[in-house]
C-alpha cells in the first residue's frame, strides 16, 4: 500500500507538472490546452486505475470519480464566480465561450485536478503523522470537542464572510488582504494547529503563490490588481493558507462520507493514519 501511495502521488503531481509546463509555454493556444487538460486527466485516471487490485475495486474507483467531480465543482465554481461574476482578476488567454465564462473551460477542469492533488499532498508522510480531522474548538473560556457539523459550519462561515471583501475590495491597499489575515488568525486560534498543519500552512502560502507567479510571468495566464509579488497580490498569499487549511479538513470528511466502511477499517488498524489510504 505504501508503494501504491507513492505511485499515486507521483501520478497526481506529474499531472500537475505537465499542465503547469503547458501553461507556462502555451497557455494562449486554446485548442492545445483544451485538448491537453482533459487528456491529462483521463490518463491520470487510467494510471490510477492500473495501480493495483485495491484501486480497481468498483467501489473505490467509483468513489474516486465522485470525489474528483466534487473537486471540479468546488474549484470551478469558485473561480468562475470570482472572475466571471465579480471581475476580481482577469484571464488573459482566449476561451471558446466568453459570454458564458471568461475563465477558459480547460482551467475550470484543471481546478478539479488541483484540489484533488492537494488532497493527495496532505496525505504524504513528509508532512508528518496526522489524525482524522478532529473537532477541537478553542474558546476564550475553555477548549472543547465540538460536533463535526459545528466545525464545518464555522469554517464555511469564515469563507462566506471573507469572500465579499475579496469581491468588493480586491483593489484596495488594505481591505483586500486584512480581512483574510484576520480570518486566518481566528482560524488558527479556534482550531489549534499541530506541526503537520503548520507545515501545510507554510507550504501553501509559499508554493501556491510561487506557482501562480510562474503562470503569470511565463504563461501570461491571468492578471491581478495590486500584483505586488511577481503579479500576485497579498490577499492571494493569505487565501492559499486559509483555503488550504479548510480543504485539509473538509477533503477527508468528504472522502469518509463516500466510503465510511473503508474509513473505519483503516482507522481501526492504524489510528494515526490519515484517510483515505491511497
Amino acid at each position: 500500500m505504501k508503494r501504491e501511495s507513492a505511485i499515486s502521488a507521483a501520478i497526481d503531481f506529474g499531472s500537475i507538472a505537465a499542465i503547469s509546463l503547458a501553461i507556462c509555454s502555451a497557455a494562449t493556444n486554446v485548442d492545445f490546452m483544451s485538448l491537453l487538460v482533459p487528456s491529462t486527466i483521463l490518463i491520470r485516471f487510467w494510471a490510477w486505475w492500473k495501480l493495483g487490485p485495491q484501486t480497481r475495486q468498483r467501489g473505490r474507483f467509483r468513489d474516486e470519480i465522485i470525489f474528483f467531480a466534487i473537486c471540479i465543482s468546488i474549484g470551478a465554481f469558485n473561480d468562475w464566480n470570482t472572475v466571471h461574476m465579480h471581475s476580481v482578476y482577469a484571464y488573459l488567454v482566449p476561451t471558446y465561450y466568453p459570454e458564458l465564462s471568461c475563465v477558459p473551460l480547460w482551467m475550470l477542469l484543471y481546478w478539479g485536478l488541483i484540489l484533488r492533488s492537494l488532497s493527495t499532498l496532505f496525505h504524504q508522510p513528509f508532512l508528518g503523522h496526522g489524525t482524522i480531522p478532529d473537532n477541537t474548538l478553542r474558546l476564550p473560556w475553555r477548549e472543547l470537542q465540538a460536533s463535526p457539523g459545528r466545525k464545518v459550519a464555522i469554517q464555511l462561515l469564515l469563507v462566506a464572510i471573507t469572500r465579499p471583501f475579496v469581491y468588493l475590495f480586491h483593489d484596495h491597499l488594505v481591505l483586500s488582504w486584512l480581512p483574510l489575515l484576520a480570518a486566518l488568525a481566528l482560524y488558527i486560534y479556534l482550531f489549534p494547529l499541530d506541526p503537520r498543519r503548520w507545515t501545510i500552512l507554510v507550504l501553501l502560502t509559499t508554493a501556491g503563490p510561487a506557482i501562480e507567479i510562474a503562470y503569470i510571468q511565463l504563461g501570461g495566464l491571468h492578471r491581478y490588481a495590486l500584483g505586488w509579488f511577481g503579479g500576485v497580490p497579498a490577499w492571494i498569499v493569505v487565501w492559499w493558507g486559509l483555503a488550504g487549511l479548510i480543504w485539509d479538513d473538509l477533503g477527508p470528511r468528504l472522502q469518509r462520507k463516500l466510503a465510511p466502511e473503508r474509513a473505519r477499517r483503516s482507522t481501526s488498524s492504524d489510528p494515526d493514519r490519515r484517510l483515505p489510504p491511497e
